[in-house]
């Protein structure tokens, strides 16, 4: 029988409730026990919209999760330009 290795799994749909912090401090470290990265919806009181926002967040789920990437979402409204969108370093078209 051959043996195979399954690549790194990633958390396509992570929702992290912010507002609720024992909720995020079980959930990170959860999921980084399994996926090496995890496309991050954050459920927050004060919505995810700037550069200054992912940065913030980045940094506590980084801190909680170890070695599991946060590739983070931000929430695009009618105030949203194109200048925010790459202070939040976004790298897809």
């Amino acid at each position: 029988m051959k043996a195979f290795k399954l690549p790194p799994l990633r958390y396509m749909h992570l929702h992290l409730r912010q507002d609720d912090e024992s909720m995020l401090r079980t959930v990170v470290p959860y999921s980084a026990r399994c996926c090496a990265s995890a496309l991050v919806m954050p459920n927050t009181k004060i919505p995810v919209t700037t550069g200054e926002h992912v940065d913030r967040d980045y940094a506590i789920i980084k801190k909680l999760s170890g070695h599991m990437e946060p590739l983070m979402t931000i929430k695009i409204n009618g105030n949203t330009t194109p200048e925010i969108i790459r202070s939040c370093g976004a790298i897809a078209g």
